[in-house]
């Protein structure tokens, strides 16, 4: 149970097995003990030992609880816990603490040479205790049950008064002065979060409204969402009031992004509110795998010496705390403290992370149901804040995380790998994957006589056939876990293991139901995959919000603001919505639309060359760098076919870049002129990066980046036409139009930044479209942004900047060519 302490009204509350904790922990990190096999293999040997003692043993009782309470210090002390089992023998009671292990008699032998136990403390706990209830003698045993053989040894252990006084008393003493100085760091906590200021010279236009709409929300425990344009200083703006609620009260910050540049944004300025003297910890977690310092990902003590032994090296170490000591502690940090002690840095940068007041991560940790913070949000955390930096990207992630799919190619590899193997598991598990190709095949008849040739397709899943077989699979893993214990070589990227956690994953998707899940077979691909489709992720989001005492989800793309409160899952009735306008002076920036292209997917082939011209006209007006932003990288490829050779160079984002890559690019930017660089809405560098003074004049944003129409997309649309009647809205053009905001905010980021923001289609002069526009951009209406002689108006902006500065006229007319014309596209 819980420890709890009430410092005020001098009572505090614990279990045996708190009082049994020991001053040393021992033991090494392994993926496989995260896994459920383990904990499945000790409650089925527990189970079926006690059964069978209360088969033959007529006066034995298992899960007996037991209460205790007394005077410690003043303070009044209730201790409880449940025994494994308890017997009467000659007139006495006997009791067990029930241990699995793999092999009895190496466990015996290490208890008899001496080595420490918490199982033995714990039953000198209970033998002490049930004295006390019963005022009857009781003696206890533990008693170990092999996993793999099912034998059982019975260790008896002899009861000593004093050890168990001794440690009654130490421990309860020293859970009450930890308090104690807990309760002293929280006062200290407190001032420091008085004295918190705000880290810059001066704030910003609307920083301090916002700043005041993040602690009211606070205040009153209620959720806010808030959209924000580029240059009001948002980070900053719910970092401090959210900072000195929570140092007031004794609470824990999560600040989560979807980018690590972001997440650094945010650790800087941790760092700023420290200022070098102040008390305020806060860490940055990094990916488990990016914080792997061997060459293969493995988590395996026989493969990795960071791993083993972690726990037995963690605490003599004093990693942890100086660690602390930093105060705002970065992945780096934390990767070299952990090399240089042979402590796996991920676990380190966990353990850290406990005593920290504010973490940094990525969404995953806090929503993915296959990655989240166990040691966080398993039980309670309603003593937590929530800060969702870039909120829009949630939605897209959100459906990604409750999507699992299973690849019919993977499994028969599987199955082919595993037949006519010598090893009893592995010949049940190639049974089980042949059962379940022959449902694929089931599947993929049924497409055939149902619907023809087509390439996707729904199904109904019957659930009845994955529950049995996931029981089967929950089997097969608790056996394959004792052969891999058997076993004397570790398998780095073990397929075995990999589908489990996959089956796992489906089985758990597929058994939430609801309307706002999809399942398809896809016989596009070579491999044939069957997918469950989250159309809607509210519903398993808010399951997660909802557990915060308060959660503030922010961005400068949070329009409508409607759709996001409903897609991201926040409640209608209890969340706050604000929006700002932008903090800059409107004339450093020059919005056009220039609708004489179409982007539509089925005549935007004609319009390539088009495209071509019009972003080489833009660029060769002013010397300078560039962003143009494309719907996808089959379009950028396209147009780029066509761009004539120009004194400017041209930068491509690939389709699979590394931060080392993009930083290169970002570089040159910062230092070069002249560069045009072709990306993609919504990636890279679109996102989450700033471009600050000349490092970027200019955006092209060519045509919205709606979603590409496929037949996902299309179940999307269905789903929220059901819902809301708004199926285009929220499945196309409100995501599309996220991008192109998002695309739009890199050029201006300060109030120092000018330049030119274009957005190139037809699509842009409808008002289905421009009605989406951010009212900032305008003045009257969208319409007033409709360019007539987009060369003419970039020039005479330019001038107006910069009156001296050298303008370049075109090698052609830009009126050449296709005119506008009208209606929606």
């Amino acid at each position: 149970m819980t420890i709890r302490i009430d410092l005020e009204n001098r009572t505090l509350s614990l279990g045996v097995k708190d009082l049994a904790l020991p001053d040393e922990v021992e033991g090494s990190i392994t993926q496989e003990a995260s896994l459920p096999a383990r904990a499945a293999l000790g409650r089925g040997a527990h189970s079926s030992h006690q059964t069978s003692r209360e088969n033959s043993e007529k006066t034995y009782r298992s899960e007996v609880t037991i209460k205790h309470e007394t005077d410690v210090l003043d303070f009044h002390v209730t201790v409880q816990g449940r025994i494994d089992g308890v017997y009467e023998h000659d007139g006495a009671l006997v009791v067990e603490e029930i241990k699995s292990v793999f092999n009895t008699s190496s466990a015996i032998r290490r208890l008899e040479n001496g080595s420490d136990d918490p199982h033995i403390l714990q039953l000198q706990f209970y033998i002490w205790l049930l004295g006390l209830e019963t005022g009857r003698e009781v003696s206890g045993g533990l008693v170990f049950i092999g996993i793999v053989e099912g034998n059982v040894e019975k260790l008896d252990v002899a009861f000593d008064e004093d050890l168990v006084l001794k440690r009654f008393y130490d421990r309860v003493e020293g859970i009450i002065e930890d308090a104690r100085l807990k309760r002293e760091w929280r006062r200290k906590q407190k001032e420091f979060a008085n004295k918190l200021e705000f880290p810059f010279p001066s704030k910003r236009r609307y920083q301090q409204e916002m700043m005041d709409e993040v602690e009211a929300a606070l205040l009153r425990g209620g959720d806010i969402m808030i959209s924000a344009p580029t240059g009001v200083g948002k980070t900053i703006a719910a970092l401090l009031p959210a900072l000195r609620f929570t140092l007031h009260h004794g609470m824990r910050l999560f600040f989560i992004t979807s980018k690590t540049t972001q997440q650094r944004i945010i650790v800087e300025n941790i760092e700023l509110l420290n200022r070098g003297q102040g008390s305020l910890t806060g860490i940055h977690i990094r990916a488990k795998e990016k914080m792997c310092s061997n060459d293969i990902y493995f988590c395996h003590p026989d493969f990795c010496q960071f791993a083993r032994n972690y726990y037995g090296r963690l605490i003599s170490s004093g990693a942890v705390e100086m660690l602390l000591e930093r105060r705002t502690i970065r992945p780096e940090d934390v990767y070299q403290v952990g090399v240089a002690r042979r402590l796996c840095p991920f676990e380190l940068s966990l353990d850290v992370s406990l005593r920290c007041d504010v973490i940094v991560c990525d969404y995953n940790y806090v929503f993915d149901p296959s990655v989240y913070f166990r040691r966080y949000f398993l039980d309670k955390y309603d003593d937590s804040i929530l800060i969702i930096d870039e909120a829009h990207n949630l939605y897209q992630r959100g459906m990604a995380y409750y999507s699992p799919s299973l690849d019919r190619g993977f499994i028969n590899e599987l199955q082919r790998s595993c037949s006519g193997s010598s090893v009893k598991v592995l010949e049940e598990l190639a049974e089980a994957l042949e059962s379940l190709d022959g449902y694929f095949n089931t599947l993929d008849q049924f497409g055939t006589e149902q619907h023809g040739k087509a390439g996707k397709y729904l199904v109904n899943l019957d659930r009845d056939y994955f529950d049995e077989l996931k029981q089967a699979m929950d089997e097969m893993a608790e056996k394959y876990y004792i052969y891999k214990q058997q076993s004397s070589v570790p398998v780095p990227e073990d397929p075995v293991q990999q589908f489990f956690r996959n089956f796992s994953h489906f089985h758990f998707v597929l058994s939430l139901e609801g309307d706002e899940f999809a399942h398809i077979y896809d016989r596009e691909k070579f491999s044939h995959v069957l997918q469950i489709l989250c159309c809607d992720p509210s519903t398993q989001l808010r399951k997660r919000i909802d557990g915060f005492y308060s959660t503030i989800a922010m961005s400068a793309t949070l329009e409508p603001q409607q759709f996001y409160r409903d897609v991201l899952g926040f409640d209608r009735d209890a969340t706050t919505l604000r929006r700002f306008p932008s903090p800059f002076p409107t004339e450093n920036s020059r919005i056009i639309v220039i609708p004489r292209i179409s982007t539509r997917y089925s005549v935007r082939h004609k319009f390539f060359e088009k495209t071509a011209q019009i972003i080489s006209d833009i660029v060769a007006i002013r010397r300078g760098n560039y962003m143009v932003f494309f719907p996808s990288f089959q379009f950028l490829e396209h147009v780029l076919a066509y761009m004539p050779a120009r004194r400017y160079e041209i930068i491509c984002q690939q389709r699979a870049m590394s931060e080392n890559e993009r930083s290169i690019v970002i570089d040159r930017l910062a230092t070069e002129k002249g560069l045009v660089v072709f990306a993609v809405q919504s990636g890279i560098f679109a996102e989450g990066v700033d471009y600050p003074g000349e490092m970027v004049i200019g955006a092209i944003i060519v045509g919205p980046g709606l979603p590409l129409f496929c037949f996902e997309q299309e179940l999307m649309k269905y789903h929220y036409d059901d819902r809301s009647a708004m199926g285009f809205e929220y499945a196309y053009l409100y995501p599309g139009m996220n991008r192109v905001i998002q695309s739009a905010g890199r050029v201006i980021r300060s109030e120092e930044d000018k330049g030119i923001i274009v957005l190139l289609g037809q699509r842009f002069s409808t008002k289905y479209y421009s009605a989406l526009f951010p009212p900032y951009w305008y003045i009257d209406s969208p319409g007033e942004l409709i360019s007539k002689d987009y060369v003419k108006d970039i020039k005479e902006f330019w001038h107006s900047i910069s009156p001296k500065a050298n303008i370049d006229k075109p090698d052609y007319s830009p009126s050449d060519g296709i005119e506008p014309f009208p209606g929606l596209i």
